[in-house]
C-alpha cells in the first residue's frame, strides 16, 4: 500500500535548542502527537496520520525502517495524547528500537479513572493478551497472554475519580486502559464507560528519559 505525504494535526520540534539543530537535521526529533490522531496507516486510517504529515515535512523519510511505519520506534493509541521520538536515520532506528527492547527508555502517562485507589501506589501485574471472545480487544484473561507490569500512584484524588501517574515496565497493546479496568478502576471516558465519541483522559508525560 503506498503512502502518501499529507498534512496531519502534529508539531515536529527537535531535542536540541532549534535554532542549533533544527527538526529536520536532528536524527530523531519529538513529535507532539494530540488525541485523536492514529500514528500510522492501517485499515479504515491510510491517509491524515502522523506518518503521512512527517512524510510531509521530512520526505527522506520513507526509506527508514518497515514500509507502512517509517521512521516509528513506539507508538501512542490514537486516543492518548503525548511525546513521540521518529528516527530519521537507520543508525537512529536502531538505536531507538534497542533501548525500547532493553526496556532502559522510561514510560510515564497521566490517567483520570474511576474512584478511588486502594492505596497512595502500587504494582498491577496482570498478564495481556487477545480478548477470549473479542479478537479486537486486549484482556487479562486471555487464553495466550505475555506478561505485563505498571507502576503507579496517586497524584490527586476527588470525591468520585483520582488522578493517577502510571510507569509502564512493558508496553503490551493498550495496557493502561486494560490494568486499570482490570482493578476496578477504568480511564474516564473511555468508549466502555462514557460512549465512543469522548475521548479517554490517557496524557503520556515522559515518553524518552533514557535518551
Amino acid at each position: 500500500m503506498p503512502i502518501h505525504p499529507g498534512p496531519a494535526a502534529m508539531r515536529v520540534s527537535a531535542r536540541t535548542d532549534p535554532a542549533a539543530n533544527p527538526p529536520r537535521r536532528c536524527p530523531h526529533p519529538g513529535v507532539d502527537k494530540p488525541p485523536g490522531l492514529v500514528v500510522h496507516p492501517a485499515p479504515g486510517h491510510y491517509s491524515g496520520t502522523l506518518v503521512n504529515g512527517l512524510l510531509h515535512h521530512c520526505p527522506d523519510l520513507g526509506g527508514i525502517g518497515a514500509e507502512l511505519r517509517p521512521g516509528i520506534v513506539h507508538r501512542l493509541d490514537k486516543d492518548t495524547s503525548g511525546a513521540l521520538v521518529v528516527a530519521k536515520t537507520s543508525a537512529a532506528l536502531e538505536n531507538l528500537a534497542a533501548q525500547f527492547k532493553n526496556r532502559t527508555v522510561r514510560k510515564d502517562y497521566l490517567a483520570l479513572v474511576h474512584g478511588g485507589m486502594a492505596a497512595a501506589s502500587g504494582t498491577i501485574r496482570l498478564p495481556i493478551g487477545r480478548h477470549p471472545v473479542d479478537r479486537k480487544r486486549m484482556s487479562t484473561r486471555s487464553r495466550r497472554s505475555r506478561e505485563a507490569e505498571t507502576a503507579w500512584h496517586v497524584v490527586r484524588h476527588w470525591a468520585s475519580c483520582s488522578l493517577i501517574e502510571l510507569n509502564l515496565k512493558t508496553g503490551r497493546t493498550h495496557q493502561i486502559r486494560v490494568h486499570c479496568a482490570a482493578v476496578g478502576r477504568p480511564i474516564v471516558a473511555t468508549p466502555s464507560t462514557a460512549g465512543a465519541r469522548r475521548r479517554m483522559i490517557l496524557l503520556r508525560l515522559r515518553p524518552c528519559s533514557a535518551l
